[in-house]
């Protein structure tokens, strides 16, 4: 399926198609789900075939988001779009613990600098295994790395 670019990004900065949940979804996989934090342990139980994620844009597979809400209500693409950025908000999220939420401002600094479809290009590319072409996710890794 072919998705909008746009919803590729989240509002935080973080690059969807590496999402652990998202790609276990997509490709029923659940080793993107084992090293994924504590705080994750809801969405590693029940059967893959019934879970689906599009990303934040799309619907709150998550739960509730004070980012999203942020962006949202001031019509945000993402927040790199924000006179306010990087704001405490996604300043505390970065440091919450949560190792793939420690890139996100660095991507949205580097959308604001190189513009965002160089940025997903760049990001697309390094989800894949350039060897066997399998899917990357921020908990796994294919086994050439």
């Amino acid at each position: 399926m072919q998705r909008d670019t746009a919803a590729q990004l989240a509002y935080c900065g973080i690059y969807c198609p590496v999402c652990s949940f998202r790609v276990a979804c997509e490709t029923g996989d659940r080793a993107h789900l084992l090293g994924m934090p504590a705080k994750y342990d809801p969405f590693k139980e029940g059967d893959l075939a019934d879970c689906r994620c599009e990303g934040c844009k799309q619907d709150a597979s998550c739960g509730p988001c004070a980012i999203k809400d942020c962006a949202q209500d001031r019509d945000l693409a993402h927040c790199g779009d924000c006179g306010d950025f990087p704001c405490e908000v996604l300043l505390a999220f970065q440091h919450d613990g949560i190792p793939h939420h420690f890139e996100a401002v660095q991507n949205l600094h580097q959308i604001r600098d190189g513009g965002i479809d160089r940025w997903l290009a760049e990001a697309a590319r390094r989800a894949v295994c350039n060897v066997c072409g399998g899917r990357r996710s921020f908990y796994h890794r294919c086994r050439h790395g």
